[in-house]
Parts: structure tokens; sequence; C-alpha cells
């Protein structure tokens, strides 16, 4: 527990196939979210931010080099997750929700 009673976030983000999907999807989530972390354990990519990930299409779509649908495009390579997910079609966010 932190001072004044709050939580400690904690780490969010998508578990993705290891694919050319879910390898794009998690570059552009490192790049455009300060000390995000990969995990690659062969089949799957674990992403890690701590407290809240965002991550636009459009920077999805650059690190893919095509177009990218939210939510359809996501789904399909992210079997799982961590945090509270909000998607919308030009952006996804995952946040920590302590209690």
């Amino acid at each position: 527990m932190r001072a004044g009673g709050g939580q400690r976030p904690s780490p969010v983000g998508p578990v993705l196939e290891a694919n050319e999907i879910g390898r794009a999807v998690a570059s552009a989530i490192v790049t455009t979210n300060p000390g995000a972390s990969v995990e690659d354990r062969g089949a799957y990519l674990r992403v890690s931010v701590l407290g809240r990930c965002v991550v636009e299409r459009r920077a999805i779509e650059s690190e893919l080099g095509r177009d990218f649908t939210l939510p359809r495009d996501l789904e399909l390579v992210m079997p799982a997750f961590q945090g509270r997910l909000s998607m919308h079609e030009d952006r996804v966010e995952w946040r920590f929700e302590g209690a």
C-alpha cells in the first residue's frame, strides 16, 4: 500500500500471439508507452506497462504497414490480457483499477 491508502498500480496489457500482427501490436505499445516491456514466451508475447497502457490504431498500422481494424483484428491475436480493457475504433486502453 502507498502512503494515502491507495494501492500501487499493477502491470497491465495484452497477451498476444507471437505472429506478424502480435509483434506489430507489441512494438507499437513499446514505442508509445514509456517503461513498457515484452516477454517473448515463444508462442505468445506478454506486454506489460505499469498502471496504464494505451495504443492507437495508427501506431499499429505504422508498425504493420497496412490497415488494422479495431477491435476485430486485435481480438484475433489477443487470447488474454491483464487490467480493465476499453476498446474503440481508433485506440485501445488497458488500465489498473485498484480496490
